[in-house]
C-alpha cells in the first residue's frame, strides 16, 4: 500500500527517543510512504544513513546546553531540565507543518512532541501518538515507579489518581503550561491543563512500541491504545564493527558493555567506578559514549566506544550495565543477557522495576560505590537464575518484524 500524502514523524529526546521512530520510518517507506523526521540536528546522520529525508528541529546549541544541565539526570527535576529543548522544538516543528500543511501531512509523534499536537489541533490534520515506555500513562491500576514515589502502590485506586492529578499540577503543568499556553492562544486554541494525562497523552491512535508482556494494558491508559512491540532499530549495519573490537569480544573472558546513556554528558564518576570494576573483576569491559572527555585513563581490558549496534554487540556480552533507557532494556532482552540498571530519571525507574519484575536483572542505585557496584555486578553474573530468565525472555520477540509490520498497518488505516 502506498500513497502520496506525507508522513511526519517528529522524535524528541535522545537516541533512544530517535531510534524506534527511525525503524518505524523505514518501515512506512519500504512499504511506498513518503516520510519524513523531524529530529534535532545531532541525529542528522542518523536519519539520512538510514535512507529517510531529515527536517532539522532545535538548535545545537540549546541541546549542548540542555545536557550539561544537572537537573535532566535528576529524579525531581529531570522535565524541568529537559523543557527548553522540548519548548524549542515544539515551535520549530510547529512551523514546518505549518508550512506543508496544504499537503495534509499525516502526523506521528512522541510524548514530547507537542508541535505536532498543536498542529493536528489547529488545522484538523491526523495525528498518531507514540509511547515507548509504560510510564507515561499515570496509571491508578498499576502505577508507574519513580523515585520516592513507592507509597502510591499502597494507596487505593481513588488515591493514586489524586495523587498523580496533584504531581502533575504542581510540577509538570507548573513548568510547560506558560509556554505551552501562550502558543496556544496565539493560534487560537483554548489553554490546557493537565497537560500529559488530559492532553500529550492522546490521540486518534496511540501505538505503543513495547509488548504486552513488559507492561500488561490497563483500563485508564487511552482508550486507543495499541501495543505493537520494540521496533528495536539501532542503526546496525551503518557501523561498521572493527577489527580490534571483533578480536575483544572473541575471546573466552566475559564482557560486559557499560552505557550510562547516549546523552549522559555527567558520567565522570560513573565511568571511573566502571574502570575501578574492571580492574577488580576478571571480566571485559566496553564503555560506550560520545563524550570522550569524560572518561577516565582505562585499563588494559576496557575499550571505548562512541557508538555500537547493541544487535550486532549483545549477543557476545555476558551482561549489560545501562541507566534503564527503554531501548538499552529491549536491545538486552533480545540478546537475552542479564542487565544491571542504574536508574537517574524519567522512565528509568520503572523500566529498572519491570526488568527486576521479569527476573532479568537488578537495579542498584546510581551513584553506588565501588564496592557496591563490583559486588552487584559480579552476583548478576553469577546468577544463573537470572540467566536463565533473560534467555526465556528473548524467546518471547520470535519475528521482530511483525512488530513494524502492525505498527504500519495501523498507521495506514489512518491514511484515508
Amino acid at each position: 500500500m502506498s500513497t502520496s500524502r506525507p508522513i511526519v514523524i517528529t522524535a524528541v529526546g535522545s537516541a533512544g527517543d530517535l531510534h524506534p521512530h527511525l525503524g518505524l520510518a523505514r518501515a512506512l517507506q519500504q512499504r511506498g510512504h513518503p516520510v519524513r523526521v523531524l529530529t534535532s540536528p545531532t541525529y542528522r546522520d542518523a536519519v539520512e544513513n538510514a535512507g529517510i529525508d531529515y527536517v532539522g528541529c532545535g538548535s545545537l546549541e540549546l541541546l549542548a546546553s540542555v545536557l550539561l544541565d544537572r537537573r535532566v539526570w535528576s529524579a525531581k527535576k529531570g522535565f524541568a531540565g529537559i523543557w527548553p529543548m522540548v519548548n524549542e522544538m515544539m515551535r520549530d516543528s510547529l512551523r514546518y507543518i505549518e508550512s506543508i500543511r496544504e499537503q495534509q501531512p499525516l502526523l506521528i509523534g512522541s510524548t514530547l512532541a507537542f508541535g505536532p499536537r498543536l498542529a493536528a489541533e489547529k488545522y484538523g490534520l491526523p495525528f498518531i501518538g507514540t509511547q515507548l515506555a509504560p510510564s507515561v500513562f499515570w496509571s491508578a491500576h498499576e502505577p508507574p515507579c519513580y523515585k520516592d514515589t513507592g507509597f502510591i502502590h499502597w494507596l487505593s485506586p481513588k488515591w493514586r489518581r489524586k495523587v498523580w492529578s496533584v504531581i502533575e499540577r504542581q510540577y509538570v503543568d507548573r513548568i510547560c503550561q506558560p509556554d505551552l499556553n501562550g502558543l496556544r492562544e496565539r493560534l487560537g486554541l483554548p489553554p490546557v491543563c493537565n497537560v500529559f494525562t488530559g492532553w500529550a497523552n492522546h490521540g486518534e491512535l496511540v501505538l505503543c512500541l513495547f509488548p504486552d508482556w513488559f507492561a500488561a494494558p490497563q483500563p485508564d491508559w487511552p482508550g486507543r491504545s495499541r501495543l505493537v512491540g520494540f521496533p528495536l532499530f539501532d542503526e546496525s549495519g551503518q557501523h561498521r564493527l572493527d577489527d580490534e573490537l571483533r578480536r575483544f569480544i572473541g575471546g573466552p573472558e566475559p564482557v560486559v558493555v557499560f552505557c550510562p546513556g547516549s546523552a549522559m554528558a555527567q558520567a565522570e564518576s560513573y565511568f571511573r567506578t566502571a574502570a575501578e570494576v574492571c580492574r577488580r573483576l576478571p571480566l571485559k569491559g566496553i564503555f560506550l559514549s560520545r563524550f570522550t572527555q569524560q572518561l577516565p585513563n582505562l585499563p588494559a581490558n576496557v575499550l571505548h566506544r562512541s557508538y555500537l549496534p547493541f544487535s550486532e554487540v549483545l549477543p557476545h556480552a555476558a551482561a549489560l550495565v545501562h541507566h534503564g533507557g527503554i531501548g538499552s532494556a529491549a536491545q538486552a532482552f533480545r540478546a537475552g543477557i542479564p542487565q544491571l540498571v542504574l536508574p537517574m530519571a524519567h522512565d528509568q525507574f520503572d523500566n529498572a522495576e519491570r526488568i527486576e519484575r521479569l527476573g532479568c536483572g537488578k537495579a542498584l542505585q546510581w551513584g553506588a560505590g565501588k564496592r557496591g557496584f563490583s559486588r552487584a555486578l559480579q552476583a548478576l553474573l553469577a546468577d544463573e537464575a537470572v540467566r536463565g530468565n533473560a534467555r526465556r525472555v528473548a524467546g518471547n520477540f520470535g519475528d521482530t518484524a511483525a512488530n513494524l509490520r502492525q505498527a504500519c498497518e495501523a498507521i495506514e488505516a489512518r491514511l484515508h
